[in-house]
């Protein structure tokens, strides 16, 4: 029915029916109360007054016979031949009484409840003659009291109705509505994941069927808007890669350029000289910087792509790594004025990560130390064996970082206030990418102040077995 679509009325339907039910169980429970009570009590009536009553006195005098009980209660004897009473004042016995009488096998079952008595009972006397019928009647004002089985008989049923109206309510309404509520506070969880999202019935026509297909709608508007986000950053991604890849070959050439044209001034104190070698060495110091942030940011879109520098079991010596970063550093270094200085063992110090991420990683290390050191300041590269592990550590005597800034080195665009106050042009990826890096190749990277003043960058992992 198109009425009872609606959840909330299903709930007043669902109502309403409790009450119903608590209706009609009440009357059946005040009938059957009602027909016990009086069946209960008419019978001890009859056993109390056939017990008070002398029928020896009765037979004795039936003209003047009457008995009175202390509550109203008045009791007449009669000739069950012919139905009459030997006392005048005796009322004549109740036609319907006795039509009942007549039909019945117990004559004294026979009562009624009405007129202006509350009620009157007709039962047997003695076997034959005028007190073989007594006829008891009882005003209005009599009040029986209920007996104790007939007070528990009458609290079980009613609990009996209400349990089975809380039981209708509760299994016919509430369970089915948790159970829809429960598939929908799941459904909602998974909203926009790639899996697991199963809503609750979305072709019911009530409240929760729209809130279902409601809930269907934001998970594929989300799964949409995920995919053309995603198609959007690979594009993005992808020219990233294209652009980095084809600005390596010229910078490469610029910055040749650059070093070759700094030997072609010659050395002097001259204005001129000195504007001339201080012009090179910013042409220098911008072109190394663009030659790492290209290659740092190719490094990235790799990264973020899903390269994983351990894949294809890769090896890389990080001796000979050392040996070609120093080759293109120590020109970078002597144009700031920065002694560059190393020491690695003769032997190969073989590892397991990609040779092009381990390269990019010590070169980020070494231009970092340069770039933010000073004139006249030095950088060192150190690598240790020590059994099958090894121990690279890149130290600079630069002003270094604030202590609290430490841990937020390895974060990406970040930046520490004193780097920026020397060169605004950093980007905050070089010490990410080593982290990144050391990260997926199982290393251990370690950021510490330098005494009395720089910083030292530590990595330690395992070297590879033969």
């Amino acid at each position: 029915m198109k009425i009872a679509r609606s959840l909330a009325t299903r709930i007043v339907l669902a109502a309403l029916w409790s009450g119903l039910v608590g209706a009609v169980g009440a009357v059946v429970v005040i009938q059957i109360a009602s027909r016990g009570f009086r069946r209960g009590l008419l019978e001890g009536l009859r056993q109390r007054i056939t017990h008070n009553v002398s029928l020896d006195a009765c037979q004795r005098d039936p003209a003047r016979f009457v008995h009175v009980e202390p509550d109203g209660i008045t009791v007449f004897a009669y000739d069950a031949a012919t139905s009459r009473s030997a006392n005048s004042e005796a009322p004549a016995l109740d036609a319907s009484l006795a039509a009942q009488r007549a039909s019945q096998d117990n004559p004294w079952t026979s009562y009624h409840f009405r007129g202006r008595w509350g009620g009157a009972m007709i039962f047997p006397g003695r076997s034959q003659g005028p007190c073989s019928l007594l006829q008891a009647r009882w005003p209005r004002t009599y009040t029986p009291g209920l007996t104790r089985d007939q007070v528990v008989i009458g609290v079980v049923a009613l609990a009996l109705c209400t349990i089975l109206e809380v039981l209708v309510a509760v299994f016919g309404v509430f369970v089915p509505l948790l159970r829809r509520l429960g598939r929908l506070e799941q459904a909602a969880t998974f909203v926009g994941a790639e899996a697991g999202f199963a809503s609750d019935d979305e072709s019911a026509k009530d409240e929760l069927g729209g809130l279902a297909r409601s809930l269907r709608a934001a998970h594929e508007r989300i799964r949409a808007d995920n995919a053309r986000l995603e198609r959007a950053r690979q594009a993005t991604e992808h020219f990233l890669a294209d652009v980095t890849h084809d600005l390596r070959t010229p910078i490469a050439s610029l910055q040749i350029t650059v070093e070759e044209l700094a030997d072609l001034i010659p050395a002097g104190r001259g204005e001129g000289q000195q504007a001339g070698q201080a012009a090179i060495r910013s042409a220098l110091s911008d072109v190394v910087y663009l030659g790492s942030l290209v290659a740092n940011l190719r490094l990235a879109t790799r990264l973020r792509e899903g390269w994983d520098p351990m894949a294809g079991n890769p090896g890389a010596d990080l001796a000979e790594v050392i040996r070609r970063v120093l080759v293109r550093e120590r020109v970078f270094a002597r144009r700031k004025g920065v002694a560059l200085e190393a020491a690695f063992p003769d032997e190969p110090v073989n590892v397991r990560c990609d040779p092009t991420m381990a390269e990019q990683a010590v070169t980020n290390l070494v231009q970092n130390a340069i770039t933010y050191n000073e004139g006249g300041g030095h950088v060192s590269v150190v690598l240790e064996t020590r059994g099958d592990c090894f121990g690279l550590s890149v130290r600079d005597d630069g002003p270094g970082v604030p202590p609290a800034e430490l841990p937020r080195l390895a974060e990406r665009t970040f930046r520490s206030d004193l780097a920026r106050q020397r060169d605004p042009r950093g980007s905050g990826l070089g010490l990410a990418i080593v982290s990144e890096v050391v990260a997926r190749c199982g290393w251990r990277c370690v950021f510490t102040p330098a005494e009395p003043h720089g910083l030292v960058v530590t990595i330690d992992g395992a070297i590879a077995s033969s």
